[in-house]
This record gives structure tokens, C-alpha cells and sequence, in this order.
């Protein structure tokens, strides 16, 4: 992401001039001495209803205990192992051998996801992981091994190769492998709840979603939530989605097989959940949210809203007549679609529920608002278990109102389901807050009322001049992406976010 000035007017300040600091995400503009300017880091930032629950796609842990022992590089000034992985920054050398290479195979895993003990890759070394039965791959150096949280994308099928490229002028690199976490059919496990656990109603009536490709929302998984990309630059999820299996966040999703076993999407399209960065509260319906962050793909150096180019704005004053609802539910033939504990489900306890290749893919379903009580949302719209988190939209626009997290608990009309609205205090203030103390937001195209401006991310200024000087020094001036044509003098030290894509200020 960009801030770019066709006009700009850069002043001295008392000595030091104003340096613009280009980061991913980040255009730090400081008062800071010009022979120490750098990059500027990214921020690290009972009721009538059930919560909607999550589906965890099934899994154990496996203990593991491989060590690829201690590598010498070659002689500085020898080519440097890479590999072109696609959509990566890796260049190819033919016929480089690994120093060391193993397989891990664990005999009818669905999926696979390894876990980094002690490494040390140097400065240039790296590992690159493979997977068997679709080729997938993700290079792991040792800033993304440690931003990956030591743990590896989830690879789809049974065998994963690990292979360790020494670099020149690199010494003691090794690693150890401890565990991997194995996934299982998803119809093995799915859904056995007793009942009268949580209900995670409701489709009401038949069944009308249908699948969908938006790319603003992902998959949280192994839990089996929702999360999505907001204009401010964070994630949001319901809140009692916060468990220690919400790892990653993936987009462009496939299909799941027929026995609705669930397919994991491609390396380059996962990003780890920075568990530093969660901020929740679980609750009841009106109050149940999570803002959480993500680190880079390690295969493209991206984050979400670059690959995806896309996110939702959020808002406190819109009143939606239709409310769309999209996410990862499961799914299943009539009267169960995909969970026992749906009404009008019979299917007894340990039966498996019939699953379909749409479970826990992304679908979506418009239907009438019932509105706005307090700070809780009530619809009726088709939902599922796995859909918890799922952004709540005004339909046919990228406007949301709240985040979807319960359902109702009885058959429709009697009761609707519902999620936690952005006049929350606490939400509104963890997503205020997300890029750092003292922000203020600026988006010329939030349907916010001219009169009602106040420079939060529900109603930000229009103008990038009257955010910027509403902006306290060494606050956060946080612009959605966008042509603000417009004059703009900076004279003060700050920070300028551009959260969610490339903005252009000034005369066109």
C-alpha cells in the first residue's frame, strides 16, 4: 500500500526535515533526523440466543522428533539456494541440493501442519516445506519462521517434505521438528455434539445460501470460524472464537470433497492469526467480538489486503433493510444441512450428520433486518455453525453494521439470528485503537453523514486536511485507500496509515 502526493508541500521542523517512511501498510511521516531515518514497523497491535459455534475441522496432535543436525554454508561469494515458488520473490537454482531433507507421512491425514522446536537459520538460509499431494510450498526464513509463530502453513494430504537450503556464509543452522497436527475427515468427527449443547441455528426454513467468492472473507482455521478485513486494517471474528486453535486466516478457499471433508487453501493464500495482537470479549449476543491482526504470507511477503484487494467499512449509523450475511458454515442435506444440533435435526448421537462439498466453504445469504436493539443485530438470514464471525452487511455494498455471532435458538420467525453491533463500546474501542493510540480516520467514500464526521473508522472525515488536522503530533492519521483531490500540508510528526490500498492526494 501507497500514500502518493501529486502536491505536496514538505516543511522544516526546528532543524529536521520530515521524512516519509515507507513500509508495508505504513507511511510513517516523523520529525526524525534524516541520517537515521528507517522503515516504520507495522503495529502490533445467558441469553434467548446460542452462540453460533464454531466447527472445528477435526484434528490431533502428534508428537514428533526430528533433527536435522548442524549445516556450514559454502564459501561467501557462492550462488545462494533459492527456489521460485509461485507468486513468491524466490529465484531458481537449478540442481541446488538440500543439506538435509526428510518426509514427514502420517498414514491418512486429510491435512497436515508442522511445529518448529529450536532453529537457526542464519541470515540467508531457509527451510522449504512441500507438500506431496498437490505440490503446494512455503519457504520459511528464520523472520517468517518466527512471524509464522514456529509453525507451517496447513498442507492438504498425508506427506509433507522438509528440506533445509544452507546459504553461503551461514554456520550452525539447524532445526527440529516436535509435533504436527494432523487433521482427520471431517465427517469422522463433525458435529457430535450431544444435544442440548450450543445450537448453532439457524437456516430458516429452506436453505438458501449459495456459494460465494468474496475475497474480503476468510477462513479461521482449525477452529472453524469467520474472520475478515476491515477498512482500518484489522480483523475481526466473534469473540468466542478466541481459542488457541484460531492459527490462521485463509482466503480463495476450494470446495470441499463430497463428504464434506474440508480442503485447506493454498500456502500462498494463509496468513498466521498473531496471537499478541487479539483483543475479545466472549458474551452474549450483544456483546461478543474479537479485533485480532495477521502476519505476512511467507510465500509472497503479502498481507490480505494486498492479495485480496478488498475489505468492508464499517459503520454505526446505517439501518439496513436486507442484511447479507457471508462465511464458512457447515452444510448438509435437509433438516440437519450439515449440524445435529439444528431444529428438526433427529439424527442420534455418535451417527454422523451427512455433510456436502459446500461445508465450511464460503457461502452467503441475504435476508430481511429485524433490527437494532441495544448493540445487537437480529435478522433472518440463513446461517450455520462456522459462520461465526461473518461480517454483517448492508446487501450490495461493502458497508457492514456488526459482526455475526449467534443464532437464535428456535425455528424462525419465533426467534432470529443475530451478532454483535459496532456501537459496542468495547468493540469500537479495540478497533479504534488497532493501529495505535490517537487515531483518526479518513475515508472520502464512508456513507457517513457529512454532519456527523467525528474521524473514527464508523465515521471518518471525508477530508484527508481535516483529518490530518484533527490528528494530535505523533498521533495516527489512518486514510482508507482512495484519490483525495485535495492540498495537503504536512509540518507535523505523525504517522500516515494506509491500511487497505494505495492513496493519492492531491490536484489530478
Amino acid at each position: 500500500m501507497d500514500i502518493k502526493f501529486r502536491l505536496l508541500a514538505l516543511q522544516k521542523l526546528a532543524g529536521c526535515a520530515l521524512i516519509v517512511l515507507v513500509s508495508v501498510g505504513l507511511i510513517g511521516i516523523a520529525a526524525l533526523h534524516p541520517a537515521h531515518a528507517q522503515d516504520a514497523a507495522p503495529p502490533v497491535l445467558d441469553d434467548a440466543c446460542s452462540k453460533q459455534a464454531p466447527n472445528p475441522l477435526p484434528f490431533h496432535v502428534q508428537p514428533l522428533s526430528i533433527a536435522s543436525g548442524y549445516h556450514r554454508g559454502a564459501a561467501v561469494g557462492a550462488a545462494a539456494p533459492t527456489h521460485k515458488i509461485p507468486g513468491a520473490p524466490w529465484r531458481s537454482a537449478p540442481g541446488q541440493q538440500p543439506a538435509f531433507q526428510t518426509e514427514v507421512k502420517i498414514a491418512d491425514a486429510i491435512w497436515l501442519q508442522l511445529r518448529f522446536g529450536r532453529s537457526a537459520l542464519g541470515r540467508h538460509s531457509y527451510i522449504l516445506l512441500t507438500a506431496q499431494a498437490d505440490g503446494g510450498q512455503q519457504p520459511l526464513a528464520a523472520s517468517s519462521l518466527a512471524e509464522w509463530q514456529n509453525q507451517s502453513a496447513l498442507f492438504n494430504g498425508e506427506s509433507v517434505t522438509v528440506a533445509l537450503y544452507v546459504a553461503p556464509g551461514d554456520e550452525g543452522v539447524f532445526f527440529e521438528l516436535t509435533e504436527a497436527v494432523v487433521g482427520e475427515p471431517t465427517s469422522a468427527a463433525a458435529n457430535s455434539a450431544a444435544p442440548g449443547g450450543p445450537t448453532p441455528e439457524s437456516v430458516c426454513g429452506a436453505d438458501d445460501r449459495v456459494s460465494s467468492t468474496d475475497p474480503a472473507v476468510g477462513r479461521l482455521a482449525p477452529i472453524g470460524c469467520t474472520g475478515w478485513i476491515a477498512s482500518n486494517g484489522s480483523f475481526l471474528t466473534a469473540g468466542h472464537c478466541n481459542r488457541p486453535t484460531m492459527t490462521i486466516l485463509e482466503f480463495n478457499v476450494p470446495q470441499s470433497l463430497a463428504n464434506g471433508t474440508t480442503v485447506q487453501a493454498a500456502p500462498q493464500d494463509q496468513y498466521p492469526v498473531v496471537a499478541g495482537s487479539i483483543v475479545s470479549m466472549e458474551g452474549t449476543g450483544d456483546n461478543d467480538w474479537a479485533v485480532f491482526n495477521v502476519g505476512r504470507n511467507a510465500n509472497t511477503n503479502l498481507l490480505p489486503v494486498q492479495a485480496q484487494n478488498a475489505f468492508y467499512r464499517l459503520s454505526t449509523d446505517l439501518t439496513p433493510a436486507t442484511i447479507r450475511i457471508t462465511g464458512y458454515g457447515v452444510d448438509g442435506p435437509a433438516p440437519c444441512f450439515g449440524d445435529r444440533r439444528q431444529p428438526g435435526c433427529t439424527i442420534p448421537t455418535p451417527t454422523p450428520v451427512p455433510l456436502n462439498s459446500n461445508n465450511q466453504t464460503q457461502q452467503t445469504n441475504a435476508g430481511p433486518s429485524q433490527g437494532l436493539t441495544g448493540t445487537h443485530w437480529e435478522y433472518e438470514v440463513d446461517t450455520q455453525g462456522g459462520n461465526s464471525g461473518s461480517p454483517i452487511i448492508q446487501d450490495g455494498t461493502n458497508w457492514t453494521v456488526g459482526i455475526h455471532t449467534h443464532g437464535s435458538g428456535a425455528m424462525c420467525p419465533s426467534a432470529y439470528n443475530g451478532g454483535t453491533a459496532f456501537n459496542n463500546a468495547g468493540l469500537a474501542a479495540a478497533i479504534t485503537t488497532f493501529p495505535g493510540p490517537n487515531a483518526i480516520y479518513v475515508d472520502q467514500n464512508h456513507p457517513v453523514n457529512i454532519l456527523l464526521q467525528a474521524g473514527t473508522p464508523f465515521r471518518p472525515y471525508k477530508s484527508a486536511a481535516t483529518g490530518y488536522a484533527q490528528t494530535a503530533d505523533n498521533g495516527i492519521l489512518s486514510i482508507v485507500a482512495g484519490s483525495y483531490n485535495e492540498t495537503l500540508t504536512l509540518n507535523r510528526p505523525m504517522s500516515v496509515v494506509a491500511p487497505v490500498g494505495t492513496v493519492i492526494i492531491g490536484a489530478p
